[in-house]
Parts: structure tokens; sequence; C-alpha cells
């Protein structure tokens, strides 16, 4: 394998992955759907422009070059979806940034013309790329050169429309994207010119843009902008993608807090409690999952929370100033002790004391995250063995106590 087809196929693998991504998110448009389409033409395309692919859907229909007709009309779909999508993308005014001519007449026009040069063209099995190899026939010459030009089209006016967009958004959030696509699309607008170059020097025996080197160089032309391309429509996804994954180390991190308190207090689990490896090996729903679990620990402590009086406050907040904690960690650390003393007095059948405790950062929480990070401040402090030691060990039913010197870390 050479080291072009090598780029080739992870520009193609990287579109792929893209579109994986893409294929689980919800489009909140017309727009998001016509892009996701044409991301998924431009896979298609690309996969078929692979030699092995190639090769294979023509040895399993029968028809010599066929991949290289349905890769060109595939193309061809792609290049002007991209082209009619920048225009209405940038254009604000409603009926403007689309035009039937330019949108649908040339490229249904170009892809006639191609199937009617196709079938007179001469083909030779076991080839590429009938456009190289029969370049001597004027039909194989014209079906080039009329394929690449709508391309050419499409791409420039696709091209102008997104550079614009930059320029006008230069400095804005999420700007990265639109000028990643853009260089992207200037690097395989470089590849289609190359490859008219080619077909002209070509068809006038001219051997200037031959050899091993000039491959290597037009394949990665085609694999770079590709690319660009995917890391274009990828960093709009990147986001929802990192937030996916904190969520889920999130999760698992306040699964030992969440279990913990659920077995004192079964009540406030709306199903089942999965097993530890059950709850990691559960990928969906992962936000929901989070929203669930800190609503089921907030209940556990609101029940709790009716076990614990005022000594036990007073004797967390000595805890905490022996410690020579202050602001957050101090809070998270008295919310950590008095709700390990309210599941001991549970536990050990206490009567309830109609206590009212106020969460760590409860007057400030706008939104689950700020709640999140509050609960894994406390889990943090929970298991630590200064709580334990201030709730006692387990068989002990006495009233908390300060730690001793020793177990003053956390």
């Amino acid at each position: 394998m050479s080291t072009g087809d090598l780029i080739e196929i992870v520009a193609v693998g990287a579109l792929w992955l893209v579109l994986a991504v893409q294929a689980g998110r919800s489009r909140q448009s017309s727009r998001d759907s016509w892009a996701f389409l044409l991301q998924a033409g431009l896979a298609v395309a690309a996969t078929l422009n692979l030699a092995v692919v190639s090769r294979a859907v023509d040895t399993t229909t029968g028809l010599v070059d066929l991949s290289v007709l349905v890769k060109n009309v595939a193309g061809l779909i792609v290049a002007y979806l991209a082209s009619g999508l920048a225009s209405a993308i940038a254009t604000t005014a409603p009926g403007k940034g689309y035009r039937l001519k330019t949108n649908v007449l040339l490229p249904g026009g170009a892809a006639i013309g191609m199937c009617f040069l196709f079938a007179a063209a001469p083909h030779h099995p076991g080839g590429d790329d009938f456009v190289t190899e029969s370049a001597e026939s004027p039909y194989t010459v014209w079906y080039g050169l009329l394929y690449q030009s709508a391309i050419v089209v499409a791409v420039a006016r696709a091209l102008l429309t997104i550079w614009k967009l930059a320029l006008r958004r230069f400095g804005s959030r999420g700007n990265w994207s639109i000028v990643v696509t853009a260089v992207g699309g200037s690097v395989l607008l470089a590849y289609i010119l190359n490859r008219i170059a080619f077909i002209l020097s070509h068809a006038a025996h001219i051997e200037l843009l031959e050899g091993p080197g000039y491959v290597l160089f037009s394949k990665s032309l085609f694999g770079v902008g590709l690319t660009l391309l995917a890391i274009g429509a990828a960093v709009p996804v990147s986001r929802p993608t990192r937030r996916y994954i904190r969520d889920t180390a999130r999760l698992h991190r306040l699964y030992r807090l969440w279990h913990t308190l659920q077995l004192s207090v079964p009540d406030v689990v709306l199903s089942a409690p999965p097993s530890r490896m059950a709850d990691v090996a559960n990928v969906l729903q992962v936000r929901l999952r989070l929203y669930r679990r800190v609503i089921e620990i907030r209940d556990a402590q609101s029940e709790l929370a009716t076990y614990v009086d005022e000594s036990t406050i007073s004797a967390a907040q000595d805890l905490v100033r022996q410690m020579g904690l202050t602001g957050e960690a101090a809070e998270a650390a008295i919310e950590a002790c008095w709700t390990a003393a309210g599941l001991r007095f549970k536990s050990e059948r206490s009567v309830e004391r109609g206590g009212t405790v106020a969460f760590a950062g409860s007057a400030a929480v706008p939104d689950l995250d700020s709640d999140v990070e509050s609960l894994l401040r406390v889990r943090a402090v929970y298991f630590s063995p200064a709580v334990q030691q201030f709730v006692g060990p387990p068989s002990a039913a006495e009233r908390p106590r300060t730690a001793s010197a020793t177990d003053q870390r956390v």
C-alpha cells in the first residue's frame, strides 16, 4: 500500500467517524439535515474513490468502470448540495441564495452528458480509472473535462460564499469550523484543477504529470482536503462530545455516594438500582441518568437531614475549622459530615430531630452542572478518614464527636 493510498484511507475513515457521531445527534433544522446528507454523500463518493472499493463494485456488478460513474455523479450531487447549502446559510433574505439553473439544471445536464459519454467511451477491465487509461479517446477526455468543470463551478461558488462568511464572522465564536472547512474546500479545488491539468496533458501525450511522485502529490491533495473538511464538520460536534465524556465521568464518580445513600434510603430511587458493572456498561442517556442521580442523592439527603440537629452541625463546623478548610471546601466537608451522621442515626433507628440543613452551594445552584460539582466535592470528603472518625465506628451509638488531630485530614 502506497503512502498516498494510506492518506486517502485515513481521510475517508475520518469522514465516516464524523458521520457516525452526527448520526446520533438530533437535527434542529432542515439545514442540519441537509448538511448531514451532504456529508453522507461525500463519504460515499470518497469511499468509491478508493481503488479496492471501486474494483469490488465493478466485479460484483459485472459492469466495467461503473464505480467511476457512480462516484462522479455522487461527487456532482455533493458539490452542488454544498454550494446551495453555503448560499442558504450565508443569505438571510427569504427566497435568496438558491438558483435553479446552477443548483439543479447545470449538474443534471452534466450528469446526463456524462452518462452518454461514459457509454460511448472505451473501457478496459482491470483498470483503475478509465479516464486515465483511455485518454486517447475523445469521449473519455470530454467526460473528464465535463465532470471536473462542473465540479469546479460548484466548489468555487461554495468557497466564495464560505470565505465571505468566515471573514464577516472573523473573531467570533465557532468561526474556526468555517475557516477549516473553507481551507479544506480550497485544497479540494486545487486537487480538481490538478485533475483537469492531468487530463489535458495525458490527452496531449505530455508525460510531465506522471510517475509515483505526482501520484503521491495528487492523492495527498485529495486526502488533506477531505481531512480538513472532516475536521471542520467535527468542530461543531466536539462540544457535545466533550460534554458527553465529562457527564459520563461524573456519573460514575457519584456512583459510590449514591449507592451508599440509596441503601439507607431506598425509597428515593425511582427504579431498581443497577450494579456497578451494569452502570458502567450502559452508555445511553448519560445526561438524564446524571440528572436522576443528583435528584436521588438530594432526596436522600433531605430525609437524612431530619435526623440531624444543631449539635451535629456545630461539631461538623468545629472539625472543619480544625482542618483549616474554607469556602466551598468547608461547605462540602460540613455537608459530608452531617450526611454521614444522618445516615448513622437513621441506621441506629434514632428518632427524627426535625432538622433543616442547607446543602453546600444550594443558595446559588443555577443548573445541573453546578449541583454536580457541589456533590463531587461532598463525595471527595465523605469517604475520608476524618468524616468516618466524625461519625464513629460502625458499632458505636454515640453522638458525633470532633476528630482527633491525627485524623484531621481529607
